[in-house]
This record gives C-alpha cells, sequence and structure tokens, in this order.
C-alpha cells in the first residue's frame, strides 16, 4: 500500500461523516423533543412530542402546587374529555396524562409510576382507550417514558430519541418543515400545524378543530379525506378476541393499585367513524376483573347512534360534544 493511501483514506472518511457530524450537532442544537435540556414550556413545539414523557415532566413539575389527585390516561382520544367537562361528576385536581396510541403496558407503567410516588393519592381515574389499544405494544422513541418511570438508563432513554431523530421517516419531514420551510399542514403527525397544543397545568388538548369546524361549519366534513370517508361503505369491523395471561395480570394489577388507593375508575372504549368494535369476549373479561359500573364499551354497535360524522373530527377522534355525552351516560347516576 502507497503511504498516502492512508491519510487519503481517512480524509474520505471524514467527508463522508460530515453530513452525520452536521446532524448531530443540529440535533443537540434544536433539541426537537426537548430532552437534552430543560424548558419552561412544554405546549409550543412545533414538533410532535411523546405525549406521555410531557405528561410526566408536568406532573413532576406542578404536583406540588396542583396537588394532582385524578388523571385521564390512555390514548388521543382523551382529547374529547376536558377536565372542566369531567369535574361536573367528580371532585379533584385532574391531570390528563395520556400517550397517542396508548396499549396496555404503558398505562399500566404510567400507573405504576404514580403509585410510587410519595403521598400521592388516585382519588378518580378515566381510562380512555379503544379496540385498537388493547392488541399492540409500542417500544420506540415517541413511547420511551423517562427513567424513574420506566427504569431503564439515562443512555438508553437519550438514545431513543437519537435514534428516533435520524429515522427516515422523523428525519426527511423535519427537514423539509426546518429547512425547506414546507407546510406545517403537509407534515401531520410529525409537525403541529396549530400551536399551543396543550393547556399548561391540567394538560388537556386544546381543540383548535372546534374553531375552524365553527368557521366552516358542513365544509369542514368536504373537504381532504372526509371526501372518501362519506363516499365509502363502511361495514362493522368487530376485533378478534385478543386477551392472553400477561395481558389480564395487568388488568388485574391496574385493579388492585385503584383499590389500594379507593379509586373512583371508569373505563371507557370509545367509538370509532370506521366502525371497529371490541370483542364482546374481551368486554366481558374486563367486566369481570372490575365488577358492575366501571367498564362502558361505546365501540358496541347498539351505539352507533353516535355514528353521526358531525361527532368526530377525523375517522378515529370524536369530538368534545361527544365526550360529553359519554361523560353523563357513566357518571349521570353520581350527580
Amino acid at each position: 500500500m502507497r503511504k498516502h493511501s492512508l491519510p487519503a483514506l481517512y480524509a474520505k472518511l471524514l467527508l463522508l461523516s460530515l453530513p452525520f457530524l452536521f446532524l448531530l450537532i443540529y440535533y443537540v442544537a434544536s433539541d426537537p423533543f426537548q430532552v437534552l435540556r430543560q424548558y419552561s414550556d412544554y405546549d409550543h413545539n412545533r414538533v410532535a412530542q411523546n405525549e406521555g414523557m410531557i405528561g410526566w415532566i408536568k406532573y413532576k413539575r406542578y404536583n406540588s402546587v396542583r396537588h394532582y389527585d385524578s388523571f385521564i390516561m390512555g390514548n388521543s382520544c382523551t382529547k374529547a374529555f376536558q377536565s372542566a367537562d369531567w369535574l361536573q361528576y367528580v371532585s379533584g385536581s385532574p391531570l390528563r396524562f395520556f400517550a397517542n396510541s396508548e396499549d396496555l403496558d404503558g398505562l399500566t407503567e404510567k400507573l405504576e409510576a404514580l403509585d410510587r410516588q410519595p403521598g400521592q393519592q388516585i382519588r378518580n381515574l378515566l381510562i380512555v382507550l379503544e379496540p385498537a389499544s388493547f392488541n399492540s405494544a409500542h417500544n420506540d422513541f415517541m413511547h420511551i417514558m423517562p427513567p424513574d418511570v420506566s427504569h431503564k438508563s439515562e443512555a438508553a432513554f437519550q438514545m431513543a430519541f437519537m435514534q428516533g431523530f435520524f429515522s427516515p421517516r422523523f428525519l426527511l419531514p423535519y427537514l423539509r418543515y426546518t429547512v425547506g420551510h414546507c407546510s406545517a399542514d403537509k407534515l401531520r403527525g410529525i409537525i403541529n400545524a396549530d400551536i399551543p397544543t396543550r393547556e399548561k397545568y391540567t394538560n388537556d388538548a386544546i381543540l383548535h378543530t372546534e374553531s375552524k369546524i365553527s368557521a366552516m361549519g358542513e365544509n369542514y366534513w368536504h373537504q381532504g379525506t372526509w371526501k372518501k370517508q362519506l363516499s365509502k361503505q363502511r361495514v362493522p369491523q368487530v376485533m378478534a378476541p385478543i386477551y392472553q395471561p400477561e395481558q389480564l395480570e395487568q388488568w388485574k394489577e391496574i385493579r388492585a393499585i385503584c383499590l389500594h388507593h379507593h379509586t373512583n375508575l371508569k373505563i371507557v372504549i370509545g367509538p370509532s367513524f370506521d366502525r371497529k368494535i371490541m370483542n364482546s369476549k374481551d368486554v366481558r373479561t374486563l367486566q369481570s376483573i372490575f365488577g358492575s359500573g366501571v367498564v362502558y364499551d361505546f365501540s358496541s354497535p347498539r351505539f352507533f347512534w353516535m355514528d353521526d360524522y358531525h361527532n368526530f373530527y377525523d375517522t378515529s377522534h370524536y369530538r368534545r360534544q361527544l365526550g360529553q355525552k359519554i361523560l353523563g351516560m357513566i357518571y349521570g347516576s353520581n350527580r
């Protein structure tokens, strides 16, 4: 090998690594997921966040002042259940502590973390899920929880976000937005088109879509993907039975935590416009674990009077007005 070959190889390797080094510096400088530094505001980030992590940060930061004792947990459909509406039926200090596409593992992990906090009360718990929530598991950077919740190391926690940043699914849209100035409306799921996204203390969703519906009226449901949805024939999809012994043990652990705290617990299986129905066998299994007056299956065909598209923001997320109806049905006797 010629003497200058090795330095030339190093130079080529350096040149090849420059894009990676640039992106690494860009990641550290921009901190898109707000995990490298602490911030006074977590609600105005244009980047879609790990919602479970944000909820935990808020809990730790504000609990000494707010004394949270009531929690709305589950997936993004929790947006339909605002604290002000919930407080018409329960008494407490609420926090929405959810995750997008929440699964049973994540729900159990979060509830266990609350249970471990010294002096923490769980007076009221509203769990909002959908049939798909019971048949999924997520281990990506959008669902990993901080070390004091997940028991993972800080290094593993940070590495998950760095890997998420470099994944094409995130990086390419992020660069299109930050460098290419692509519209946030075209990058939903990666970039938040509307900010702020949540209330500071309760972590309630700020429902920008309600303002759009007020402005557009009926036209809201005759644009974009809604055009296709309203033209399709929607056939009910009953999910296959999903519960395995491990999942049943997790539900029993949730029940044990609630019994320990004398929690007023309600579990809502919500409706979807695309008619995904939870298997009745799984519903009965849940009801056998928690007893009467706890589990409410609004995905059931008998509730298809709620199938009116005016009750939905999109095929998966229902509006606050439907959340209010559901609250009235499950807590009505408590008033």
